[in-house]
């Protein structure tokens, strides 16, 4: 069983030396609406969440957000994806 997210940021900071970074990565929804084959294939994540709210819960664990950043649709397709085939 996975802690979840949200567990792990509470969690973490524990694991850090006093000016130590954590460096998070997450699957994030990148529209309002997603479809609903994509909320079929995401079902067994059900905390999945966008950006904005993905940054929220690190600051409500105490965490400063410094930056994020969505990986380009060519990195999945050129980088994952097309070497796994």
């Amino acid at each position: 069983d996975l802690m979840g997210v949200d567990r792990a940021l509470l969690e973490w900071r524990r694991l850090l030396r006093p000016g130590g970074a954590l460096v998070l990565t997450d699957a994030v929804w990148t529209t309002a609406a997603p479809s609903e084959e994509a909320r079929r294939f995401w079902a067994q994540y059900p905390d999945m969440r966008d950006e904005a709210a993905l940054a929220a819960a690190a600051r409500s664990a105490g965490w400063e957000v410094v930056a994020t950043h969505l990986l380009p649709d060519a990195d999945w397709t050129d980088e994952y994806h097309g070497p796994l085939a």
